[in-house]
């Protein structure tokens, strides 16, 4: 495994143990009716995935987003939100399955102690807190084993087959420098309209329909992060379509042209991308403070960055293309 490869894989992994300590405030469902929490809301392959699973990861992220002091979206845009996420990580899993990928107990393990260490607890301790908020020892092990399955797919399928030479640093920290473009950040928000892994023409025209509308919307005055949360498909979907500060090298390369030459505040016409159409604002930017000792190794990660969330996108996009997904809501 490559310098790269490493360092984003630490850092996802980084990510996820932050990312399960401010959601585990889990509420049990108190809805008494058995039979609706078992109702099936979406067929994946041959896996069902229940009204209860749904309103617990509906639980589950709503209080993530209070935790962050972020406005919760509307009931029936987070339920849809958070089972578009069910069904691309049961697609995963399933995919990991067959394919043998598994997670250690050592692994789990060593991922719960990083997760108690961060939290300055024992693990005893945070299976203690988990319980209190509605996990089960078990089912806390369990989201933590798919996680690390699912980031040992991605590691194979995806970043194994990304490849940075020396050469595309180069080219770019030229280029960029020449324009003063690597010398400053994006604060960046989307609204991403997807597509299958093949489209139909009409799918596409029927995608850049709707993109087209969201922007006229926008431009009436309709607020950006509403949007996101009703109509985008990204993964930044329930933030608002937020995906923080970026610079050039991090930006999907159908944004590396545009976004540069806008002003803040100002929103972009729908943009065609591989897997479907973005719609960008630009919030803010600001200069960028780099050292020229660590120009080179960032502008590698953040360019190995890019061509993993681009080819995550397509790979999930085929998952979807290649399997059977019933949504019954």
């Amino acid at each position: 495994m490559n310098k790269t490869i490493r360092y984003f894989l630490t850092t996802v992994i980084g990510f996820f143990v932050f990312f399960v300590m401010i959601q585990v405030s889990l509420a049990k469902d108190k809805t008494s009716a058995i039979t609706s929490l078992n109702r099936i809301v979406a067929v994946v392959n041959n896996e069902a995935l229940t009204q209860n699973q749904l309103n617990q990861k509906i639980s589950f992220i709503s209080q993530q987003l209070k935790s962050s002091n972020q406005e919760v979206p509307a009931a029936e845009v987070l339920e849809s939100q958070v089972l578009q996420q069910m069904i691309d990580e049961a697609l995963q899993l399933q995919i990991a399955k067959t394919s043998g990928i598994r997670a250690s107990q050592s692994e789990v393990n060593q991922a719960l102690n990083n997760i108690a260490r961060q939290n300055w607890q024992s693990v005893d301790a945070l299976y203690k807190v988990v319980s209190q908020q509605g996990w089960t020892v078990n089912s806390f092990r369990q989201e933590i084993t798919n996680q690390i399955i699912i980031q040992k797919l991605q590691e194979r399928e995806v970043a194994s087959r990304i490849s940075i030479s020396q050469q595309d640093v180069d080219d770019f920290i030229r280029n960029n420098s020449a324009s003063g473009q690597s010398a400053l950040e994006y604060h960046l928000a989307t609204i991403f309209i997807s597509l299958p892994a093949t489209p139909s023409s009409e799918e596409v025209i029927k995608a850049n329909s709707t993109a087209e509308n969201i922007v006229q919307q926008l431009k009436s005055g309709a607020d950006f992060s509403t949007l996101a949360a009703k109509y985008s498909t990204g993964e930044s979907a329930l933030h608002g379509g937020d995906i923080g500060w970026q610079q050039v090298a991090q930006m999907p390369r159908a944004f590396s042209t545009i976004i540069p030459a806008m002003k803040a505040g100002e929103v972009s016409d729908p943009i065609r991308v591989s897997n479907g159409f973005d719609i960008v604002k630009l919030v803010a930017k600001r200069s960028a403070a780099m050292s020229n000792k660590s120009d080179r190794q960032q502008v590698e990660q953040m360019m190995f960055q890019r061509q993993f969330n681009e080819d995550l996108q397509t790979f999930l996009s085929q998952l979807r293309g290649e399997g059977y997904v019933k949504v019954l809501l």
